[in-house]
């Protein structure tokens, strides 16, 4: 029995002295992954970031040489005092037309006139079917 508890010191004692040196390689190597994470996760947060601005210079870029490219177009094509342009319509709208009233006048009157129609069909859908709920609910 005295070798048996000999033994079960010794071995305690052996399990206990592997741990501590486990654990004390631990913190190291706890350390290590930390830093090693936060260096990864800096590496993406830059490359992010890197990839970031080269989007926003390559908009900036972009809109520039659009911006350079109509003021080209428009400083190509100044009016040097060669061109005219003429009217194509036929007259003016504040000119009468027909029976008096101008174009814009005709034109609001056949807008008034199609409310008035959609209106009218409108009230004629919901009239037509409030008819057919009174005559199915007599049934």
């Amino acid at each position: 029995m005295n070798k048996k508890t000999i033994i079960s010191a010794l071995l305690v004692l052996l399990l206990t002295s592997i741990s501590t040196l486990v654990l004390a390689a631990g913190e190291n190597m706890a350390q290590d992954a930390v830093n090693t994470v936060r260096g990864a996760v800096q590496g993406v947060e830059e490359g992010v970031e890197d990839t970031a601005k080269d989007v926003s210079n390559a908009s900036k870029e972009g809109t520039q040489k659009l911006e350079q490219a109509g003021n080209s177009i428009v400083n190509d094509n100044s009016n040097n005092g060669d061109y005219d342009a003429t009217r194509t319509s036929t007259g003016s709208s504040d000119e009468a037309t027909l029976m008096g009233m101008t174009a814009t006048t005709w034109t609001w009157v056949i807008m008034a006139l199609a409310a008035l129609a959609i209106i009218a069909l409108v009230w004629y859908y919901t009239a037509q079917q409030n008819n057919k709920q009174n005559y199915n609910s007599d049934e």
